[in-house]
């Protein structure tokens, strides 16, 4: 097979979320490091913006930001004016496209809807690859968004907007030549309710492995050294409704607090006001936990104080199929995770992810059964099983060999 190229291709949208920095740009310089591949990857990743922003000076600091942290790939913004049929992009990605090397390239999209404005390029490049990087039922994430919250699939079909942004789905899918997912779950929704006929991979929202110290307590001068010697249970997240905070999250986090005295609430998250207020109407004493905020790289160190990290959504289509970044999160952080059965479809065989049931079973029991996995083991041990549950399952260094398998298996078809 001849060489080929990499497009990573993500909606300006989302260009400044810290999501995107890790499960786009951090993929994509992972997947430029040669990591098994038999000659070096030109890998790319373009942002289509509006002619407006492309002038604007925070578009183009960050672009500078994103180039000195991610060396190993090549930033391009494209602009364009919607009301002109995105003009002048169609010109700059065909001279975009020309200049590249290799006999074919991989566009691999976070998401389906910018595949329908590279269409036009397979007409000059037959033998290029579409990916659709699909993350989510986004026609069920719109739902809920609107106030309507679907637990079975088959609920999507009694409303219309659903409907209709299922036939899109369907739509964009049908212009791509392969489709990644984050769960099992999701990728037997594709194939059974999308009638997807392309192959579909499953690559969950990795992270980059970071090797820093686990012993964080004997770290000089260490701040929470009061938590040492506490069982440090932590959150991190906001307080928006799908993050089921009055209904599950803290009534667990209640059990926890009333079955063992050296259990410590540690929240990270950057609606401090909305917590406090939260928290206030539970009546947790003021001394068992603590708010903390902090920018998106320093959340790691908070991160590592924990004994466990909470991941507790209801089972809604949502949740059942999308897979959490903070998973990985946690795990690479070397913490391990408590999480909803079900959720996100998770089907990883590991000590450091204690799947608990918090809608048919008792908050108080599972609690217990929390309690005694740290109470019977050591922190240094939970932590180091934890990074290598990371490291096998959640990592982009072993991840984006799954990605690479599969450009090649697509990748056949143009020669």
């Amino acid at each position: 097979m001849g060489k080929f190229s990499l497009i990573f291709v993500c909606d300006e949208e989302e260009l400044f979320t810290p999501l995107v920095a890790s499960q786009v740009f951090e993929q994509a310089n992972i997947q430029a490091q040669n990591l098994d591949h038999q000659e070096s990857l030109e890998v790319h990743v373009l942002i289509p913006l509006s002619l407006r922003n492309y002038f604007k000076s925070n578009y183009q600091s960050y672009k500078a930001q994103l180039n000195e942290r991610f060396k190993n790939i090549k930033i391009h913004f494209v602009p364009g004016v919607s009301r002109l049929n995105h003009f002048p992009r169609q010109i700059f990605l065909y001279l975009f496209r020309k200049s590249l090397s290799g006999s074919f390239a991989i566009w691999h999209f976070r998401g389906d809807s910018l595949i329908p404005q590279f269409k036009f390029l397979k007409n000059g490049f037959p033998e290029d690859k579409f990916v659709a990087d699909v993350r989510g039922i986004w026609p069920a994430e719109k739902l809920l968004l609107s106030g309507i919250e679907v637990m079975e699939v088959s609920e999507m079909y009694n409303h219309a907007l659903s409907v209709e942004l299922l036939k899109k789905l369907k739509f964009n899918l049908g212009m791509a030549d392969g489709v990644c997912t984050v769960s099992p779950n999701l990728a037997d929704f594709l194939k059974n309710h999308i009638q997807v006929q392309k192959p579909v991979w499953v690559v969950p929202c990795a992270t980059k492995l970071k090797e820093e110290s686990l012993d964080f307590f004997n770290q000089s001068e260490n701040q929470f050294s009061k938590l040492k010697e506490k069982f440090v249970i932590g959150y991190l997240g906001g307080t928006a409704s799908y993050q089921n905070l009055d209904d599950i999250v803290l009534p667990f986090m209640q059990a926890l607090l009333e079955l063992d005295s050296r259990v410590h609430l540690l929240f990270v998250t950057h609606q401090v006001a909305e917590m406090e207020k939260k928290i206030t109407e539970f009546n947790f004493d003021s001394s068992r936990f603590d708010i903390l905020t902090a920018p998106q790289k320093q959340v790691i160190n908070y991160s590592k104080m924990m004994d466990l990290g909470l991941l507790l959504r209801k089972p809604n289509v949502v949740n059942l199929m999308a897979q959490p970044v903070k998973l990985g999160e946690y795990l690479s952080a070397s913490v391990p995770v408590v999480v909803s059965n079900g959720l996100g479809g998770v089907q990883v065989e590991s000590d450091s992810i204690i799947n608990i049931d918090l809608i048919g079973g008792d908050f108080f029991e599972e609690a217990k059964r929390c309690l005694t996995y740290l109470q019977s083991t050591n922190r240094l041990d939970r932590k180091i099983k934890a990074l290598e549950t990371a490291r096998d399952y959640f990592s982009w260094e072993t991840n984006v060999k799954i990605h690479f398998k599969n450009y090649l298996k697509i990748g056949l078809c143009a020669e």
